[in-house]
């Protein structure tokens, strides 16, 4: 077999946290935006691998909707069927481009129209045979409106860990996001109908990727209706910022960012109905400045909710009335110096931290009355010493500051 030797264009890798630009050698897709009711993705084709596109679609009708494969091929719909697709790299029409590992691919534009979908999965097996299992999909680029879809399944039995963008501008009125961005670690630029997500546990699990919004901002995530849980929403995700946060989440707020240990900023989160904040930030080894998490009464555990966040800033939780475990809250967090846990009524270690005495004061104010016998641990602090303890015992805590 004779081998493509030349380099066209060099595709930009993953990650990084600069901000994205289109590979110019990248083929364009076709125009999506709301109301166009249209899929258009780009697909590498390996000189050296297998290339099979496999695709599932939910359909209104038999023929109704037509697949264009972008290489010159296409294929009406029959209903709800999974259609695959194998392509031969030397038949090929495209630029030839070398990806980071140095791996010559061409590419195609996949185009669907998407009136009336309602499910549409761009990663099935067939067989072993064909495909083989935990496959690599050659998606790099997606764009997709449809108002009628309910279920996007872009990585799921595969991976897709050459994705770079991903816009969807419309979707039904909700759309299943169970493990949607799992082995996403290349995504770049996401725009995504947070606030159209129905309840569901494990919505974004494992290797995330470092993205942006469509104007390479930091992603805002409304979870408007999302009434079920958020655990594990973004853990182990590869961002480094992430916007505003709003999960009205009645269940819980639970390894919501739990072992993302690039990430380094994050913006004011509302968990106005979150039951729980266990390990929510915890691992986050990266993370600084001040976390503001709005609550209420619903809540009644903050166990390890920051642990291991070795240089955050500060603390803020607006409503810790009702909270009745408060192990390990803010285990090895050296660098915190606010501490706010309004209307807390259960002892808390606040051990090895860099807090003031004003600071400390402060944090005093905030309690609660203690329940029966609760002890605060505020020892080996810059402010333990010349603090005003009164403060906490007049509520009913006993403190300890050495």
């Amino acid at each position: 077999m004779i081998r493509d030797l030349y380099i066209k264009a060099n595709a930009s890798g993953g990650g990084g946290g600069t901000e994205w630009v289109r590979p110019t050698g990248w083929l364009a897709l076709d125009t999506v935006g709301v109301g166009t009711e249209k899929f258009s993705g780009l697909f590498a084709i390996y000189e050296t691998q297998k290339n099979v596109n496999t695709i599932f679609l939910a359909t209104p009708a038999a023929g109704t909707n037509i697949i264009n494969w972008g290489d010159g091929t296409t294929q009406v719909t029959a209903g709800f069927t999974l259609y695959t697709k194998v392509y031969d790299y030397s038949t090929i029409v495209s630029p030839v481009l070398v990806d980071v590992s140095g791996l010559n691919y061409k590419m195609v534009v996949v185009n669907i129209n998407m009136t009336g979908i309602t499910q549409l999965y761009i990663d099935r097996n067939t067989t072993a045979t064909v495909i083989g299992n935990n496959r690599v999909l050659g998606w790099l680029d997606i764009a997709v409106d449809c108002s009628t879809m309910t279920i996007f399944v872009p990585s799921n039995a595969a991976f897709s860990v050459l994705l770079q963008r991903l816009l969807i501008y419309n979707v039904g009125v909700t759309i299943s996001g169970n493990a949607f961005f799992l082995q996403m670690p290349s995504l770049r630029i996401l725009k995504f109908p947070f606030e159209k997500l129905q309840a569901t546990n494990q919505t974004f699990t494992n290797n995330f990727g470092d993205c942006r919004d469509e104007n390479n901002l930091p992603i805002n995530i409304n979870l408007s209706i999302n009434t079920g849980s958020g655990y594990n929403v973004l853990n182990n995700s590869h961002l480094t910022e992430l916007g505003n946060i709003t999960a009205p989440l009645t269940n819980s707020f639970q390894t919501f960012l739990f072992n993302s240990i690039l990430l380094k900023k994050v913006g004011n989160i509302d968990a106005s109905a979150a039951g729980n904040l266990v390990s929510t930030f915890a691992q986050c080894v990266k993370l600084t400045g001040i976390i503001n998490v709005t609550t209420s009464a619903t809540l009644t555990n903050i166990y390890n909710v920051i642990g291991g966040c070795f240089l955050v800033d500060g603390l803020i939780i607006s409503d810790c009335t009702n909270v009745t475990n408060t192990t390990i809250a803010l285990n090895a967090c050296k660098n915190l110096k606010t501490l706010i846990l309004t209307g807390l009524t259960r002892g808390i270690t606040v051990d090895d931290c860099l807090m003031e005495a004003t600071e400390i004061n402060a944090f005093f104010t905030s309690l609660g009355t203690a329940v029966g016998s609760q002890t605060i641990f505020i020892r080996r602090n810059p402010g333990s010493a010349t603090c005003d303890t009164t403060i906490a015992t007049t509520k009913g805590f006993t403190v300890v500051i050495v």
